[in-house]
């Protein structure tokens, strides 16, 4: 939810940038009110139209990209991580350990690592079994 209310956000924003952009131009770019013309009144113009159609094309492609992007970081792999930070804590904590406090932590993992060993035993034997057949 957090996401896509950031998301709903940035394209907010991007987009009021791109209002601003699009009010500066327009100001930018009228005419002037008619009156008698003693030469050029500015020499570079045309240069400052040009860059502010580019701000307003570079704008686009960045809002753009931001429609596009999707979620940086998966659920799955967050959890894996903090599995991972609670195995280091547990390793660190000897007086916890001593205690007693993660018996239970303990035995879960010895467990995973148990039948993540044998699933990898069973695999290389069917490997095995497999080679010798052919």
């Amino acid at each position: 939810r957090d996401y896509v209310a950031r998301k709903k956000a940035t394209v907010e924003a991007a987009y009021s940038d791109l209002k601003m952009i699009q009010t500066i131009a327009k100001t930018m770019t009228r005419t002037p009110p008619a009156r008698e013309h003693k030469g050029p009144s500015t020499l570079n113009g045309h240069a400052r139209v040009a860059e502010v159609q580019r701000i307003v094309k570079e704008n686009h492609r960045l809002l753009d990209s931001l429609e596009s992007m999707g979620p940086q970081m998966s659920t799955r792999r967050m959890l894996e991580q903090d599995r991972q930070r609670q195995r280091y804590v547990m390793n660190v904590s000897h007086t916890k350990r001593l205690a007693g406090e993660y018996d239970e932590e303990l035995g879960r993992m010895v467990e995973e690592e148990r039948s993540a060993a044998e699933m990898q035993r069973r695999a290389c034997r069917e490997r095995l079994a497999r080679l010798a057949r052919s």
